[in-house]
C-alpha cells in the first residue's frame, strides 16, 4: 500500500527502510505525546506546574527547562548516529 509512491521505481531498499522507519517513530513520539498532552492537564506535575497544556512549558523554571533539552537532544543525537540498523 504506497499512496504517495514513496517506494517508486528507482528509489532504494536502504531508503525505502528509513522513510518506513521515520514513519514508525514519528507515530509513537504522536502517540506519547497525546497521552501526555492529556496527563498533563489532568495532573499536576513538578514545580507546581498547572493549567492548560499549552501553557506548562512557560511555567518551567529555566534549568530544568534547559535540563529537559538537553535531554531530548541528546537522545535525538543517539539515534542519528545509530541511524537505520538490520535488527
Amino acid at each position: 500500500f504506497d499512496p504517495l509512491g514513496f517506494a517508486q521505481a528507482g528509489i532504494s531498499l536502504n531508503e525505502v527502510k528509513r522513510n518506513r522507519e521515520a514513519e514508525v517513530m514519528h507515530g509513537r513520539v504522536a502517540m506519547i505525546a497525546s497521552v501526555g498532552y492529556l496527563a498533563g492537564e489532568a495532573v499536576s506535575g513538578p514545580f507546581n506546574i498547572n493549567g492548560p497544556a499549552n501553557d506548562q512549558l512557560q511555567q518551567m523554571p529555566l534549568p530544568a527547562f534547559i535540563l529537559l533539552t538537553a535531554a531530548i537532544a541528546t537522545a535525538e543525537l543517539k539515534r542519528a548516529q545509530i541511524g537505520w540498523v538490520e535488527p
